[in-house]
């Protein structure tokens, strides 16, 4: 099988050094069944700068803040508890409607260990 392949390689490559020796010897000939050429590429758009990041966390949405306020029933704590939660978790004393996104979720993840854990007796 390779030597079948080593042949018609051979084949090709004595056709196409033909085909150019023919070729230099007499002026190129214009063919109209040439295939047309293809535009130039147009220049690539430059890459987008990348933006800085937003000074401004973005605010907990009021589901976030339903969720919270739902696990916090379910789990029987007082509003006092859950600001406690809320400055352990996000580092620093806040209001539950002055959370950011993060915040909040990080806030709803706690909460919701708190529910998967046994019942202390």
């Amino acid at each position: 099988m390779l030597e079948k392949i080593a042949e018609l390689f051979h084949l090709a490559d004595e056709a196409l050094t033909r085909e150019i020796e023919r070729g230099q010897d007499s002026p190129p000939v214009s063919r109209p069944e040439a295939i047309p050429q293809r535009p130039a590429d147009p220049p690539l758009a430059k890459p987008a700068t990348p933006r800085s990041p937003d000074p401004r966390p973005e605010p907990a949405t009021s589901r976030q803040a339903h969720y919270v306020q739902n696990l916090v029933k379910r789990i029987g704590l007082s509003q006092d508890e859950l600001q406690a939660i809320i400055a352990r978790v996000t580092g620093s004393p806040k209001k539950l409607g002055d959370l950011t996104k993060r915040d909040a979720g990080l806030v709803i993840d706690h909460l919701n260990t708190l529910t998967t854990e046994p019942a202390r007796g």
